[in-house]
């Protein structure tokens, strides 16, 4: 992958905590959806000439859907209880770009 692509290690840090929605569907997301950047997970490191690392990153969306009820489940000898978990995807610098739009800031 094209490291143009991917997002800086300080551009990816800021992002943490805004809000985005999405301008098309896809994957299980409606048009229109709400998430949060909840993370940047490195997608590439690279060592320059002079020995100096730089990292390049994706970062995960948290889409903000309505979650699924518990449901108990009874499996032979054994029962749980399975629950929905929040729905994340990772977008490049492109895909992000492209994709969605910034709405605001999550305070912390």
């Amino acid at each position: 992958m094209n490291n143009e692509m991917l997002f800086d290690k300080q551009t990816a840090l800021a992002k943490i905590g805004r809000r985005v929605r999405t301008l098309v569907a896809f994957s299980g997301v409606p048009k229109g959806t709400t998430g949060i950047v909840a993370t940047a997970d490195i997608a590439a490191r690279h060592k320059l000439s002079d020995g100096t690392r730089i990292e390049f990153y994706y970062l995960a969306i948290r889409w903000e859907l309505p979650s699924k009820p518990p449901v108990l489940v009874r499996d032979g000898n054994f029962t749980f209880i399975r629950t929905g978990r929040p729905l994340v995807d990772w977008f490049t610098k492109d895909e992000y770009e492209r994709f969605l739009v910034e709405i605001d800031t999550i305070k912390t």
